[in-house]
């Protein structure tokens, strides 16, 4: 995290796990750099990679600017994510804790979506002709949606199947500037996403919106929870090198990886133009505000869960309370978005708008750590009004 202008949209660290000989400090690995419109590949440190001005800068009605005001969300988790991906890539040997699960590596994947580069490319193709509205009435707009889409994002993500992949020998993986791409499970026919985890691990995401994690009494070590059974694949030579091919052609700008002639054979077919911004995201729920809701407090009603121990629960794995213990689910959410009823004074606003195929609900900033204000948001949701036959047959 830094005060400055320069904001880094990928973890340092994390790049730094690409490198073929990892430094000490990883955000000081040394990083091999394959950019679309530059002849040739360079050599980088990971801390000069992944980087632009003023990305989550925040500017106010008066003209002050508050560079940490989105930062300061994705530091949260910053300095464990690398532990938590050895824990994650070592789950065929040791048990994962759920601790670790839920307060880092579901909210690192979560990020991967909503802290990019890319996020206001993506955002126009979300909102429709919304988004220039946004933008008119709140510079901000798209700070807050990075904001609300990550607290959304750690439920899909926590509901998602996972799988880890294993890199062959020879073929390390590389990591692009989006930190993952699209891809369709063989298996299940689901489509997904890869987030490379470090040179010789990435991570399969796929949808799968009735599961829920499961949490296991740890019977070893004391009174805790730990993760059910995490899947591992082992990469054939070919499809590691086709994942690689992927991760370069769906790179915004560039990608980053340790070994230098793979890093310029790949370089060599990513292209000169950057890919379409994702239109239909695999992993997206429906913008329907009664959808948005649920999934605004389902991953605090499941850290909630975790704070209550094995012998408290009487060994449940199941998620159920009514009560949020928002102290805990601080730790990874500096401030969180809680659906609230539309006021009063605004009934006859949401109608109005209903009637023009508008829906508009309403929830409010809370912050759970000092230094940020609370705020009732709007958001306004087009949606498909139903057809008369439908609503005759009350559907």
């Amino acid at each position: 995290m830094s005060a400055g202008p320069w904001q880094h949209y990928l973890p340092a660290a994390y790049v730094g796990g690409f490198a073929i000989a990892p430094a000490p400090r990883l955000r000081e690995s040394r990083l091999w750099v394959g950019r679309r419109g530059i002849k040739d590949v360079y050599p980088r440190k990971a801390e000069g990679v992944a980087a632009a001005k003023h990305l989550y800068t925040a500017h106010t009605v008066d003209g002050v600017t508050d560079p940490l005001f989105v930062d300061t969300y994705w530091s949260q988790i910053e300095p464990r994510v690398p532990t938590a991906i050895d824990e994650l890539i070592n789950t065929t040997i040791k048990p994962l804790s759920a601790d670790v699960w839920m307060e880092v590596l579901v909210p690192f994947a979560a990020h991967v979506f909503t802290r990019g580069i890319d996020f206001a490319d993506r955002l126009p193709h979300r909102l429709g002709p919304l988004a220039s509205a946004a933008a008119r009435n709140d510079v901000n707009y798209d700070k807050f949606f990075r904001l609300r889409d990550a607290q959304t994002m750690l439920t899909i993500v926590m509901r998602s199947s996972w799988t880890v992949l294993h890199a062959p020998p020879g073929v390390p993986f590389i990591c692009n500037d989006v930190a993952r791409a699209g891809m369709l499970h063989m298996q299940s026919g689901e489509a997904g996403f890869v987030i490379p985890l470090r040179k010789d691990a990435a991570l399969v995401l796929t949808k799968a919106p009735n599961r829920r994690p499961r949490f296991e009494a740890n019977d070893t070590v004391g009174d805790s929870w730990i993760m059910g059974k995490i899947y591992h694949t082992d990469l054939k030579a070919e499809d590691a090198v086709s994942l690689n091919e992927a991760l370069a052609r769906q790179a915004r700008d560039e990608f980053y990886g340790g070994d230098e002639a793979q890093v310029r054979t790949l370089h060599r077919m990513m292209g000169a133009s950057r890919p379409a911004a994702i239109v239909a995201e695999p992993l997206s729920i429906s913008e329907e505000p009664r959808v948005l809701r649920h999934y605004m407090l389902l991953y605090a009603y499941a850290m909630t869960f975790l704070g209550r121990r094995p012998s408290m629960n009487s060994r449940r794995e199941s998620v159920g309370f009514a009560e949020i213990e928002w102290q805990r689910v601080s730790r990874v959410l500096p401030v969180a978005f809680v659906p609230i009823p539309t006021p009063p004074f605004l009934k006859a606003h949401v109608a109005a708008g209903k009637a023009m195929g508008i829906e508009t609900f309403y929830s409010q900033m809370v912050p759970l750590r000092s230094g940020v204000e609370p705020r009732i948001v709007m958001e306004v949701v087009p949606y498909e009004r139903p057809s008369p036959r439908r609503r005759a047959r009350g559907k």
